[in-house]
Parts: structure tokens; sequence; C-alpha cells
């Protein structure tokens, strides 16, 4: 067989070759972003199940600003575990809303408690809509 002959049978030789190449190349790297999407998808999901177990386990009707204190904290702990950007920042915003009441129920003004109790549930809304899931999951 001559080398034309040889190549003509083989795909054009050593062009196709080269392109081959870059299409397993392209199939790598396509899986590998799968792999990773699965992969981020997967850790926050988890994220959002603790996320959601730590804001059920959190009294909102009446509690003492001593157990708002400790859910902050517990929160705290659970942010600095967190990932994912979207479910960290519905955390933190769930946080941060536990401190407003806990300030609230602090002064004992009526009225705080009250707007402070409604950032509690709006935050807690927020993260079911960032976790994308129910947000009676959120609640205790």
């Amino acid at each position: 067989m001559t080398s034309w002959s040889q190549a003509s049978r083989f795909g054009h030789g050593q062009a196709a070759g080269l392109r081959a190449i870059p299409a397993a190349a392209l199939v790598v790297v396509l899986l590998a972003t799968g792999c990773g999407s699965a992969e981020r998808a997967t850790r926050a999901t988890a994220d959002c199940a603790a996320l959601a177990r730590d804001a059920a386990a959190t009294r909102v009707d009446a509690p003492s600003a001593e157990q708002l204190d400790q859910q902050v904290r517990r929160l705290d702990d659970r942010i600095r575990s967190i990932r994912d950007a979207d479910v960290r920042a519905a955390a933190e915003r769930v946080r941060d809303s536990l401190r407003g009441l806990a300030d609230a129920v602090r002064t004992g003004d009526r009225r705080d408690i009250n707007r402070a109790t409604a950032d509690v549930r709006a935050a807690a809304r927020g993260a079911a809509q960032a976790c994308k899931i129910p947000v009676d999951r959120f609640r205790g």
C-alpha cells in the first residue's frame, strides 16, 4: 500500500488524528464539567438539608435571647462549612435576621419583636428558595 492509500483508508492520515485529539479533549472536559456540576449540586443539597434542620430547630415564637444567640452561633459554624455561594448568602441572611430578633427580644419592644420575627420568616423563605426546597422544611 502506498502512503496515499493508507492516508485515505484511515481518514486522511495525520490530519484526522489531529482532529480526533481535540474531540477527545472536548469529551473529557464536558464529562469533567458535568461531574463537577453534579458534585456542586450534591454539596449544595447537603448544605441545604443541614441549614433547614438548624432553622427548623429554632423557636421563633417566644424564644429567649439566649436561645437565639445559641442558634446564631450554630449558624455561624454551619456557614463556615457551606461552599455554595447562594446557599451561604441565604444562611447569612437567616443568621442576621435571628440576631435582629435576639436584639428585639432583649429590648422587649413588641413592635420590634414582631418585625424581627417577620424578617426571620422572610429569610427562611429566601433560604428555601435558594435551596429549591419547600419552606416548611425550614420551620419547626
